[in-house]
């Protein structure tokens, strides 16, 4: 494949941006300096879509810097059975392979290996199962906090992956903690990944001008290389279809860029000879050549989320917009329409519902919710505004998030952006909009994290009644606490769990919305956030805890023995 035999040999051939080298080779550099930050220097967790050049350049990086790269690879994945033939489990096998690397290094018999090593983590452990998950955390707590030996940094790949159609609502993904979808806080622990030891870099897609430089460089290197090939070089247009289809994956471009070039592809010029500049091509060989492409990419790759907003809510339609080479205007059928309706007419639209369906790459609902944070600012008059509302709504009362059917989010999904795409004006309304995320996802996650931090807290806490259920916990005990003890005299997790439990929470979560969207000025005597906020200047006071509240015992300070033989004598004493 050209992606492996034309891959990058050196820093300087990378098509990822230079900026984000920088990042990575700064970190680098410190991780294997003799100053006081290599210490914390022990993970680094690059994200990004896949095919950015993360791994790559890692390698490249690593190459330069004269690092030896041992890279773990998951034996899972070529093996059925969970235990290889030594009787090792899957999830104890990640672990002795960090402690071996970090603590041995491997074999040199010319003298050229270097003394500085790292360890690559592409092939990611099965993390969705809960004990290989817990195993992994442990395993790489245990590295991150282990002083003894000599720093050996880890760098683990975590690709963006998501599902796309019906796959979950947007409540779903924001409210649930038990994910189907790989990310950073899966593979390694918070307590890790929020601390001093870990760095997270995120590489962003590759740049459309980085993608097609690197491509006709490709296609020329390929050209010098076989100067008596049988290969076509596809025309300037297809290789702006390709990587449109590739949505920033550098891998799949050079993939479907290596068939469009060993095939008959309409349009596509001869390699003999000089390079000669390229006719514009017709109509019909445009068409083909788009079929053609479409059947080598197969669509995988949706659009960007921003993007796909944009192409509803600026609303282009043929004879007002037309400055595209290609007018992608859905060919439907002219119907004459009466008197009292001719009113309704428009254009024909640039944007393909059916399509934008397929291309999205997020469920129906995330995108509608998009959709009807940002589409106020695009309307003409609140006649306009309240046709969108009429359609939001209608999609809201279908629960799509409750059902299965596929044909029913795609009709839902059509229905909506056809009533949008005609109530928007056209040609559409500039005055400087920008395409915001809502502030309903930073509500949800300050609500999911309160919940994960009331659990943390409350996992050891046993009463008389046994271990406290968490939704006990945040509607009885919580909203009293602020009323029986003094916030000076609670500990500050605990009044971080307070403002979580407080039953003006939900007000505040309204204010952050509200804040974020109208700007309206927050009340500081009614913010239970400002009530809480302040530091305690007595450090040497005993202050109240979680456990304090439920009357629990604390079993950080029981081990298993001790704790069968006097629990009952232990609750006796808090229940008295």
């Amino acid at each position: 494949m050209w992606s492996e035999f034309y891959a990058p040999s050196k820093v300087s051939e990378l098509a990822v941006h230079s900026r984000k080298v920088g990042d990575l080779r700064h970190w680098l550099e410190e991780s294997f300096s003799d100053t006081k930050l290599s210490k914390y220097r022990k993970l680094l967790v690059l994200t990004g879509t896949a095919g950015c050049g993360k791994s790559t350049a890692v390698k490249l990086l690593a190459k330069e810097m004269n690092v030896d790269v041992i890279e773990y690879l998951n034996e899972s994945t070529y093996k059925y059975s969970n235990e290889d033939e030594y009787g090792e489990s899957t999830s104890k096998r990640f672990s002795n392979f960090l402690g071996k690397s970090a603590t041995y290094k491997p074999l040199s018999f010319n003298n050229e290996r270097s003394n500085k090593q790292l360890i690559l983590v592409e092939d990611l452990p099965n993390v969705l199962e809960y004990t290989t998950r817990e195993a992994s955390h442990d395993a790489l707590r245990g590295h991150c906090l282990d002083g003894r030996t000599p720093n050996v940094p880890i760098v683990i790949i975590v690709s963006d992956s998501g599902v796309r159609g019906t796959g979950g609502n947007a409540d779903e993904m924001v409210q649930t903690t038990n994910r189907d979808v790989v990310d950073a806080r899966m593979v390694v622990p918070r307590d890790i990944l929020d601390g001093p030891f870990c760095t997270t870099i995120h590489f962003n897609p590759i740049a459309r001008t980085f993608l097609k430089k690197h491509l006709n460089a490709l296609l020329d290197r390929h050209r010098d290389d076989n100067p008596y090939g049988s290969f076509k070089r596809p025309h300037d247009e297809a290789i702006d279809v390709i990587i449109d289809t590739a949505s920033g994956d550098i891998r799949s471009a050079i993939n479907t860029l290596q068939l469009a070039s060993q095939m008959a592809l309409p349009g596509s010029l001869s390699t003999s000879g000089h390079k000669r500049k390229a006719k514009p091509l017709s109509k019909s060989t445009r068409v083909d050549m788009e079929k053609t492409l479409d059947v080598l990419a197969r669509r995988e790759v949706s659009l960007n989320l921003f993007h796909s907003l944009a192409k509803v809510l600026r609303n282009k339609r043929h004879g007002f917009d037309d400055e595209d080479k290609v007018c992608s205007c859905e060919d439907l059928p002219h119907v004459s329409l009466p008197e009292h309706l001719e009113y309704k007419r428009r254009a024909p639209s640039h944007v393909h519902p059916t399509r934008l369906y397929e291309d999205i790459p997020v469920d129906v609902e995330t995108y509608l919710l998009f959709l009807s944070h940002n589409y106020p600012a695009f309307n003409q008059d609140c006649d306009d505004a309240a046709v969108v509302a009429d359609a939001l709504s209608w999609s809201d009362s279908t629960s799509i998030g409750y059902n299965d059917s596929k044909q029913l989010s795609a009709s839902v999904f059509e229905y909506v952006i056809r009533k949008t795409l005609h109530a928007l004006p056209c040609p559409s309304i500039k005055r400087g909009q920008k395409i915001r995320k809502p502030a309903f996802f930073f509500a949800e996650k300050e609500r999911r994290n309160g919940i994960e931090s009331i659990k943390q807290n409350s996992r050891l806490a046993v009463t008389i009644h046994g271990q406290v259920d968490t939704n006990a916990i945040i509607v009885d005990t919580l909203p009293m606490l602020s009323r029986i003890w003094e916030p000076k005299d609670i500990e500050k997790s605990l009044r971080n769990m307070i403002q979580f439990g407080d039953k003006r929470f939900d007000n505040l979560k309204s204010d952050i919305i509200a804040e974020n969207d109208n700007e309206i000025p927050e009340d500081e005597n009614t913010d239970i956030r400002n009530i809480m906020n302040f530091t305690v200047e007595n450090n040497e006071a005993k202050l109240h805890t979680l456990k304090d509240a439920l009357g629990a015992i604390d079993l950080h300070n029981y081990d298993n023995e001790r704790y069968e033989n006097e629990i009952d004598e232990e609750i006796e004493e808090f229940s008295d």
